[in-house]
């Protein structure tokens, strides 16, 4: 069988079109926001022809991030204070993993320093609470013993199971009715 790739193109490339995708891909520039210079030609059509062209891994595209996103982030825990990825992604309205990214980067470039750490329910693991500038780091606290982890989960259960202070009178009233 040969090696060379099977093509099932309803619309054929133009030379133009190859062009454009050379300078896009180089360029660093995103293709969806350039897709009308493709005609017809799908997203996945793109990315499959970049490979047939042997263009090669792609330069550093932002993909969706903001390169302001650390100024921001940076002003914003100036103004308002220590807070976590979350609350920060909510508050400047960027995804959740941009906020991550920036603030693990700002923080292993002494840009940001961990004052605290919380978890975002009771179940879940702890979270970096970050304030601007260099400062020490929190300890980060040490996991649950599974003794410590059994006692939480019977706690729950027994509050789940206090007796409804009206039981006793709806099981007389249900036994009159029946």
């Amino acid at each position: 069988m040969s090696q060379k790739r099977r093509t099932f193109a309803k619309f054929p490339w133009t030379p133009e079109q190859d062009a454009a995708l050379r300078d896009i891909w180089h360029s660093g520039k995103r293709i969806k926001e350039n897709m009308h210079l493709f005609g017809q030609h799908s997203y996945g059509s793109v990315i499959t022809r970049a490979w047939d062209l042997r263009l090669g891994k792609r330069s550093n595209c932002p993909r969706g991030a903001s390169p302001a996103s650390p100024r921001i982030i940076l002003r914003l825990l100036a103004e308002k204070g220590p807070m976590d990825r979350f609350t920060a992604a909510m508050l400047l309205g960027i995804d959740e993993s941009n906020a991550h990214k920036h603030m693990k980067a700002m923080h292993l470039a002494g840009m940001l320093h961990i004052v605290d750490w919380k978890r975002r329910t009771t179940s879940s693991r702890y979270v970096p609470v970050f304030a601007a500038g260099a400062g020490v780091d929190a300890p980060k606290p040490p996991r649950l013993t599974s003794a410590e982890k059994e006692s939480r989960r019977r706690a729950v259960r027994k509050q789940a199971t206090v007796a409804h202070p009206f039981a006793v009178a709806m099981n007389q009233i249900m036994r009159e009715a029946a």
